[in-house]
């Protein structure tokens, strides 16, 4: 009797044995074949030659062989012009700026450039002193998702959003982040298709896009606080260090905010005594164009943050000259 009722047993544990294998199995076959689609459309990404995918190429996969970098937000991308600033200095420069980038950005940025450039010589790096939040969150972080093959960049993503180690594992996890748009970017990359917006850019530099009914826009209508994090603080130190190793000059800057912004920063200056406080042992130069000249005219702003193409040539003369004496130029 008892054998009777066994062997039912046996029989029902020997069918679940074999659906969890089949499972298992189906699940290892979808996992690969999502794997095999990720490998595709990044490759595809990594495959632009042209624009916003050649420059992040430029910065995480290729060797940069300018020897200056100009790093930051996109108040460096959109306001520091290579072209301009190396005909007036003799300087071969690169633009390294990404839109949205903070300072924790903008030091994995410079280690994961290092790592395979023994060219740069200097650095000129903006920092935004009016627009530290107290976040660090990686902005637009999709679009890094190509490049964790890179250690620095990966190591460095890691610490800032715990997110990352999961999208490089599961491309299940990663696919919701990227969305349809990678799919149509990585056939744009496969088809050597640019759009109008890619071939704005030169050498890193991209102006800011014209909205639709133009003219200045004041973004700014409260007093408004800066609030540097511990991570800020650390990342900072992270660059001046980096630069000490590789006798690299580092310049820092502070690009120009229009007045009607500037003026609703309510601890300006003591951000920039937090600045000139970490900089205090070393021998690297602040030069702050806050409130220069250009701060006072709408003519050169598209936004209270940002310059317009006018006003990106005007502030890249003018970094220029004051450049020369300091990189010997």
């Amino acid at each position: 009797m008892f054998l009777e009722n066994l062997e039912p047993m046996n029989s029902s544990t020997s069918s679940f044995r074999s659906l969890a294998i089949k499972t298992m199995a189906w699940a290892i076959v979808l996992i690969t074949i999502l794997w095999i689609i990720r490998a595709l459309v990044y490759q595809g990404i990594r495959s632009h030659e042209v624009g916003e995918y050649d420059k992040m190429n430029q910065l995480f996969v290729d060797t940069i062989h300018s020897n200056t970098l100009l790093l930051g937000s996109s108040r460096c991308e959109s306001h520091l012009i290579p072209g301009i600033i190396d005909s007036i200095t003799g300087l071969s420069s690169y633009n390294a700026g990404l839109g949205g980038a903070d300072l924790p950005v903008n030091a994995l940025t410079l280690r994961s450039i290092l790592s395979r450039s023994n060219h740069i010589q200097q650095v000129v790096l903006s920092i935004d002193i009016h627009n530290m939040n107290g976040k660090n969150d990686v902005n637009s972080l999709y679009r890094f998702l190509p490049y964790l093959g890179d250690p620095s960049l990966y190591k460095g993503l890691s610490k800032l959003d715990g997110r990352v180690r999961y999208m490089k594992l599961f491309p299940f996890y990663s696919f919701p982040f990227t969305g349809d748009k990678m799919l149509y970017t990585s056939y744009r990359g496969y088809a050597d298709r640019t759009t109008a917006f890619d071939l704005t850019y030169r050498d890193g530099f991209v102006p800011v896009p014209v909205v639709k009914n133009g003219g200045f826009m004041l973004d700014v209508s409260k007093p408004f606080y800066s609030n540097p994090t511990q991570k800020d603080q650390e990342a900072l130190q992270e660059i001046i260090e980096l630069c000490k190793q590789k006798n690299i000059v580092l310049v820092i800057i502070i690009a120009p905010l229009h007045k009607n912004t500037g003026d609703f920063f309510m601890n300006k200056n003591e951000m920039l005594r937090l600045l000139e406080d970490q900089l205090e042992n070393s021998s690297f130069k602040i030069l702050n164009y806050m409130d220069g000249p250009l701060s006072d005219s709408s003519q050169f702003f598209l936004d209270g943050n940002h310059l317009n193409t006018e006003g990106a040539m005007l502030f890249s003369a003018q970094l220029a000259h004051d450049l020369q004496p300091i990189f010997g130029k």
